[in-house]
């Protein structure tokens, strides 16, 4: 019954980090999410102008762009067998792990 639960707890973690992902890469946060949260969940979202909301996708200082800048590529065959085989893992997860670790300690 615990393991149900804590998946349906990742689950729910992956879904707000996928959507968060999503609002961060729109640069404007979900206008139907954020009406609900002011108790307007009925509000028509295309006649919402988004520079009343204070946001712009015109970045004013643009910042120069060097191929220096961009990580080299791996090469794979120079990393080992095991370490190929490494669950990856995202930052919230991490953080649910960590303190769930924590709490049964304490």
């Amino acid at each position: 019954m615990v393991q149900n639960r804590l998946e349906q707890l990742r689950k729910r973690q992956r879904d707000e980090a996928l959507q968060a992902q999503q609002e961060l890469l729109a640069g404007v946060p979900t206008p139907s999410k954020a009406l609900r949260a002011r108790g307007n969940p009925s509000v028509d979202i295309s006649q919402i102008p988004i520079d009343s909301a204070g946001l712009s996708n015109v970045d004013d200082n643009p910042e120069s762009y060097y191929p220096e800048m961009s990580p080299q590529p791996v090469d794979l065959s120079l990393i080992p067998p095991e370490q190929r085989e490494i669950e990856v893992i995202d930052s919230l997860t991490d953080r649910f792990n960590l303190v769930s670790s924590f709490s049964l300690r304490y």
